[in-house]
């Protein structure tokens, strides 16, 4: 639709952008980036000058949060699998994965690595656990 102007005739409304209502600087003009893409960064996601150094004893964090990792669910539960009979128990190789060496099973927040093809003395509900995945351990009590 178009406007009428004071004698009759017609004129479109053009739809103008101005730089300035945008935060250009120089109207008219888009500002090219020295640098490339680089040059391109938001204040926000730059990285602050003076990066901290590192000091010469930085503490070992795996050492000093192992113990505070251990529940006490799983601190319970060690103590439950410690008191019951241990079993002498072989998982063997898996034939469609030869190159998989170990078996993980975690029973309530305390995890057992388990190396494949090798004669380990495990909690009786470790065995269990194990049988129900479906690993066929070999036992000998």
């Amino acid at each position: 639709m178009t406007t009428g102007s004071a004698k009759g005739k017609t004129n479109p409304k053009k739809a103008t952008l101005d730089p300035g209502s945008i935060g250009l600087k120089n109207k008219g003009a888009v500002p090219e980036p020295q640098g490339g893409v680089a040059a391109e960064k938001e204040v926000l996601s730059a990285v602050p000058e003076g990066l901290p150094v590192a000091p010469v004893n930085a503490p070992d964090a795996l050492e000093e949060s192992l113990e505070r990792q251990v529940t006490a669910l799983g601190r319970k539960t060690a103590e439950r699998l410690r008191k019951r009979p241990k079993i002498k128990t072989l998982i063997p190789k898996d034939k469609l994965n030869p190159n998989d060496e170990y078996v993980v099973v975690g029973i309530n927040g305390w995890n057992f690595q388990i190396k494949r093809d090798t004669w380990l003395m495990l909690p009786a509900p470790v065995v269990n656990l194990l049988q129900q995945a479906g690993y066929q351990p070999t036992t000998q009590l």
